[in-house]
């Protein structure tokens, strides 16, 4: 019983992540929603923050349920080892990699994270 419970919850959530801006019958449904995942044992630590209001939301949301933010961060690709990384880190946490642009030893020219030869001079760099 539970687990349909769980299940019913979910694809309402889902249904509910489309709504931007949330209408009023979308915040008092998703109140009760919250509420009724509280009462079967479903904490906020379970559901992700959105990374511009800091709410919670349920795994795997598209879009924030209280302001609308794509909840998807942009990823960078590490040149190293190819983890995806959130955009702006500036050290890969998989495997520790710089990812920050550098300049080129020889002659100063901007270079990509992780490049081994400068596009301009063509310098090996450390």
């Amino acid at each position: 019983m539970k687990k349909t419970n769980i299940s019913c919850l979910a694809l309402l959530s889902l249904s509910l992540t489309a709504c931007s801006p949330m209408p009023k019958e979308c915040a008092e449904t998703w109140e009760k929603m919250e509420s009724f995942a509280k009462s079967m044992g479903i904490s906020d630590e379970q559901q992700v923050p959105c990374p511009k209001c800091n709410a919670a939301n349920q795994p795997g949301a598209k879009f924030c349920h209280s302001c609308g933010a794509q909840m998807v961060v942009p990823q960078a690709a590490c040149p190293k080892c190819n983890a995806a990384n959130p955009a702006g880190a500036k050290f890969c946490h998989s495997c520790g990699a710089n990812l920050q642009a550098s300049s080129c030893t020889k002659c100063n020219a901007q270079l990509a994270p992780g490049a081994k030869f400068c596009p301009e001079c063509g310098a090996q760099q450390g």
